[in-house]
C-alpha cells in the first residue's frame, strides 16, 4: 500500500510477488483478506493493475474494472475531481486553499490527513502523495484526457473529418455539470467547451467546402448550443442556410445573432449585414 500511495508504478509487481510468496506458504488469499483495497486494484492472476477510469464529462464517477468506486459528495470528491481535471499534481497549498479557504494552515493540514484516509477507503487509493503534492494514482485514465487527445489530433489534421467525428463522439457532455458554479472548475470547463466547439467549427467548415451544407449547419447547431453567446456562428450558419435556399432557417439564425448582439452589447459581427441583405433580396 505504501508503494501505491507514493505513486510507484511497480506496486502491481510487488503485490504479485507477495501473493506468490503467500501461496507458497499455503496462505492463498491472505493479502485479499488483509488488504482488500489492493486486491481490488491488483487482481490475482492478471498482469498489472485493473482498469481504473474517471468520468468527468456529463457527470462524475470513479470505476475500477467496472465496479463503482466513486467517493461520496464532499471534499473528497472535490479533491479527486480537481486532480483529474488538472492532470498534474497539485501542491498542498493549492489543495488546502481549494478545500478550506482561509482556514488556519495547521488545522487544514490535519483535516487533509483525515480526508486522505477516508478517500483511501472510499475510492480504493485514487489519490497518492508525490514530491509535488497530491496526484491521481498511477494507471487512472479520464474521459477528459481521451477527449482532449482526440480533439487535438482532429485539429492537427482538419482534412480528415473522421478524426473530428471521433473527437465529437468522445465529448459526452459538459465538464462536471454538478460543479458548474464552483470557481475552480470554471476555467477548465470553458477550455473544454472551446476545444469541443473548435472541432465542430472545423467539421462545419470542411463540410461546407465539400458542399454538404446540411451537415455544416448541423455541426454549427451543436456548437451554438454549447456556446450560445457566440455571435459569429449564427451569422456563418445563416450564410450556409441562404446558400442552401433555406430562407426560414437563415432568418432564425439571424434572429439568434441579433439577440446575442443585443444581450452582450457588442458590435455586429462580420457578415451580419450582408446576410441581412441577402435574405431581404429573396
Amino acid at each position: 500500500m505504501a508503494h501505491l500511495r507514493r505513486g510507484d508504478e511497480g506496486a502491481a509487481d510487488i503485490y504479485a510477488t507477495a501473493e506468490a510468496e503467500a501461496a507458497a506458504l499455503g496462505l492463498s488469499g491472505l493479502l485479499a483478506t488483509v488488504e482488500p483495497t489492493l486486491a481490488t486494484l491488483f487482481r490475482p492472476g492478471e498482469r498489472g493493475p485493473a482498469r481504473r477510469h474517471i468520468q468527468l464529462l456529463g457527470g462524475f464517477s470513479v470505476t475500477i474494472d467496472g465496479v463503482d468506486a466513486t467517493p461520496p459528495p464532499g471534499r473528497g470528491s472535490t479533491l479527486v475531481k480537481a486532480l483529474a481535471v488538472a492532470d498534474v499534481p497539485l501542491s498542498l497549498d493549492e489543495i488546502l486553499e481549494l478545500l478550506w479557504p482561509g482556514e488556519d494552515p495547521a488545522v487544514a493540514r490535519r483535516r487533509l490527513r483525515n480526508l486522505l484516509n477516508r478517500i483511501r477507503d472510499d475510492a480504493t487509493g485514487v489519490v497518492v502523495r508525490t514530491a509535488a503534492g497530491l496526484a491521481l494514482a498511477p494507471g487512472f485514465t479520464t474521459d477528459l484526457d481521451e477527449f482532449r487527445s482526440a480533439a487535438r489530433t482532429a485539429l492537427d489534421d482538419t482534412s480528415n473529418p473522421e478524426l473530428g467525428r471521433r473527437a465529437v463522439a468522445a465529448y459526452t457532455g459538459e465538464l462536471l455539470p454538478g460543479d458548474r458554479y464552483e470557481d475552480w472548475s470554471a476555467l477548465p470547463r470553458e477550455q473544454c467547451t472551446r476545444l469541443y466547439c473548435a472541432v465542430l467549427d472545423a467539421l462545419a467548415t470542411g463540410a461546407a467546402a465539400r458542399g454538404d451544407l446540411a451537415v455544416a449547419m448541423a455541426h454549427a447547431d451543436r456548437a451554438i448550443a454549447a456556446e450560445p453567446f457566440d455571435e459569429t456562428r449564427p451569422v456563418q450558419a445563416a450564410h450556409w442556410a441562404l446558400d442552401a435556399g433555406r430562407s426560414d432557417q437563415a432568418r432564425a439564425y439571424l434572429a439568434l445573432a441579433d439577440r446575442v448582439v443585443a444581450e452582450l452589447g457588442v458590435r455586429d459581427p462580420p457578415g451580419l449585414e450582408r446576410a441581412r441583405a441577402r435574405l431581404a433580396a429573396r
